[in-house]
């Protein structure tokens, strides 16, 4: 288990399977399955291109939790080097990031 409680990244989409791709014997271990039995999902028709897409999204979180950290921390640089030296850099951009990863990792980033 990483440091935010799920398991490392990074995660890969296949034949309607996330898994981890960390495994040396194979594919890794599967960390969810793509439901195709049903195409209604909460009182709207779901298709399985749209399913799919979903999975691919949650096969790539953590490569998306791991830039966007390594994006606000540059902000963040690039903000305290530019208020000392006489520039402004808002925090809006890298507050929005921080609270993004907030939500995804349930811990303050």
């Amino acid at each position: 288990m990483a440091e935010h409680g799920f398991t490392p990244g990074p995660w890969q989409f296949e034949d309607g399977v996330v898994w981890d791709t960390l495994s040396n014997n194979g594919p890794g271990i599967p960390l969810f399955r793509a439901d195709y039995g049903t195409n209604r999902r909460w009182g709207r028709d779901v298709s399985r291109s749209e399913i799919d897409a979903n999975a691919r999204l949650i096969a790539a979180s953590p490569t998306l939790l791991e830039a966007l950290t390594r994006a606000a921390d540059e902000i963040e640089d690039l903000r305290k080097y530019a208020n000392n030296h006489g520039g402004m850099i808002d925090n809006e951009r890298c507050d929005y990031a921080r609270a993004a990863i907030t939500l995804a990792t349930g811990k303050d980033a």
